[in-house]
C-alpha cells in the first residue's frame, strides 16, 4: 500500500511540474510580446518626435519668411465695425486729404511669383526613401545625408509599415 502512495505521490508530482513548466512558458510568452510592443512603441514616438522636429523647422523657416515680408500700416484699417467694414478716422485737418481713401481706388494685382518660389527642395524623408528605391544602403544613405543610422532607418521602417 505505501508502494502505490508513493507512486501516486510521484505522479501528482510530475503532473505538477509540467502544469508549473508551461505556466512559465506562457508567462515568457506574454513577456516577450510586452518587450516588442515596447520596442515598437519607442519606434512610433521616435518617427513622431523625428517628424514633430522637421515640422518646427518648416514653421520656423516660414516665421523668417514672413518676417521679410514688408508690411505696409497704410493698408491696415484702424477699427472694424460688427459687419466687418472698415472704419477710418476722419482728419482733424479738413484742409489735408486723405490719401489712405484714394488708395482703395487702384486695383490690387498681387506680386507675380519668380522662379525661386517654385523651386520646392524635397524633405529630409522623401531624400532617403528615393535613394533607398535608387539601391543605396543603409549607410551610404547615411554618409550621403550626413544622418545618423537609426533614424535612416526608423524612417525606412515606418514607411515600410505605412505601405502594407
Amino acid at each position: 500500500m505505501v508502494y502505490l502512495l508513493l507512486l501516486l505521490s510521484f505522479l501528482i508530482h510530475i503532473i505538477t511540474f509540467i502544469i508549473i513548466r508551461q505556466w512559465k512558458v506562457k508567462q515568457n510568452e506574454w513577456m516577450d510580446l510586452e518587450r516588442k510592443v515596447k520596442k515598437e512603441v519607442k519606434s512610433l514616438e521616435d518617427t513622431l518626435s523625428l517628424y514633430l522636429v522637421e515640422i518646427k523647422e518648416e514653421n520656423q523657416t516660414f516665421v523668417e519668411e514672413l518676417k521679410k515680408i514688408p508690411y505696409d500700416q497704410h493698408d491696415v484699417p484702424e477699427t472694424i465695425d460688427e459687419n466687418g467694414h472698415e472704419i477710418r478716422k476722419r482728419n482733424k485737418n479738413p484742409n489735408k486729404e486723405d490719401h489712405s481713401l484714394h488708395h482703395n481706388k487702384e486695383e490690387y494685382y498681387p506680386p507675380a511669383p519668380s522662379v525661386t518660389d517654385e523651386m520646392v527642395e524635397p524633405s529630409k524623408q522623401a531624400r532617403i526613401l528615393h535613394l533607398f528605391q535608387e539601391g543605396y544602403q543603409v549607410s551610404d544613405i547615411a554618409k550621403k545625408l550626413d544622418t545618423g543610422k537609426t533614424e535612416i532607418e526608423l524612417i525606412l521602417k515606418f514607411h515600410k509599415k505605412n505601405d502594407k
